[in-house]
């Protein structure tokens, strides 16, 4: 089973979904391919899984680097998981809210 939930980012709305493994995608409302790996029978819901991301998001978007990362899963081609794998080598930029000159 699939499951999703809303989480309310300073930066918009993201949807983030699961499995019974693993955070298997997270997206911004409205983007691009949104979704688009979602089955039709995806189960809007909380899951243990959900809670733990929107964990991880909270202190992010605190300004604090969180110290766990939560399950994932790359269901995409080599190359993407290859880039995804990467991209968790990087050090973690940590989020400041917008300042009031960026308006």
């Amino acid at each position: 089973m699939t499951y999703s939930t809303e989480y309310p980012s300073p930066l918009g709305t993201i949807t983030l979904a699961c499995d019974e493994d693993a955070v298997i995608g997270l997206w911004f409302n409205g983007q691009r391919h949104y979704g688009n790996i979602l089955p039709p029978e995806t189960e809007r819901r909380e899951h243990p899984l959900l809670r733990e991301a929107k964990r991880w998001l909270d202190i992010y978007f605190s300004g604090r680097e969180p110290d766990f990362l939560p399950p994932m899963r790359y269901d995409s081609t080599p190359f993407r998981k290859c880039i995804c794998d990467i991209m968790l080598t990087i050090p973690c930029l940590l989020y400041t809210s917008p300042s009031p000159r960026d308006s």
